[in-house]
């Protein structure tokens, strides 16, 4: 039954679970060019051309469902996906942060992208509309290391302590390291002592000379 839009359609669904990509996206090609797709259509398909690496198709097709469905988070999503796939992360961003205007659940993710971009003070303004705690506190830690603010990171240790983030390793890092940065050793040591994972051991370790030949030289090494 070729002209049965349902039944095209599953066929290409179907294919992309398979992992028929290539076969996916010609049958989905063809499935456009017959007018009238939804979002979910534009979307399967973009998902069978970004399976076979064709990411700047997988970008032309979903640029074509944008214009076509302007209100559709799903494909605003997608298409911010498949340019981070093709390397532009700002362009990703951006595409996300429009989608987090109307869904407060992107905002975390959208700074995620403007972290990737380089663009810490628009991931930071997106990450203070977040309304998730855990996830946003998590990454604003990271945000303000990254953007030197070491003593507004040090001070963030009650609330992630309130929200049960202490339990993470890398967080209790974060901060020991934060603390250094401020010169504040007797703290950054008392951070240190709680790491156990081997990784995070050996960068402690390291931390630890760092702080030593700070005192050794006296240095406050902010």
């Amino acid at each position: 039954f070729p002209k049965a839009r349902t039944l095209a359609r599953q066929q290409v669904l179907l294919m992309v679970e398979l992992g028929l990509h290539q076969q996916a996206t010609l049958a989905g090609l063809r499935y456009l060019a017959r007018g009238k797709a939804s979002a979910t259509d534009y979307v399967a398909i973009a998902e069978a051309l970004r399976g076979a690496k064709q990411h700047k198709k997988a970008i032309l097709i979903l640029e074509q469902a944008k214009l076509q469905h302007v209100s559709s988070d799903l494909v605003l999503k997608q298409l911010a996906r498949s340019y981070l796939d093709d390397g532009k992360p700002l362009a990703a961003a951006e595409l996300l942060a429009r989608a987090a205007h109307r869904k407060p659940k992107y905002r975390v993710e959208a700074a995620e992208l403007y972290r990737r971009a380089g663009q810490l003070v628009s991931a930071l303004y997106l990450n203070e509309q977040a309304l998730t705690q855990g996830p946003k506190v998590r990454q604003r830690l990271g945000l303000l290391i990254e953007l030197g603010r070491f003593e507004a990171a040090a001070a963030m240790a009650p609330r992630l302590s309130r929200l049960g983030l202490l339990d993470d390793q890398n967080i209790v890092y974060g901060l020991a390291y934060a603390t250094y940065k401020t010169g504040d050793f007797a703290s950054a040591e008392r951070w240190l002592k709680r790491l156990t994972k081997p990784e995070l051991f050996r960068r402690a370790i390291q931390l630890r000379k760092a702080m030593q030949s700070c005192k050794a030289m006296g240095w406050s090494c902010h």
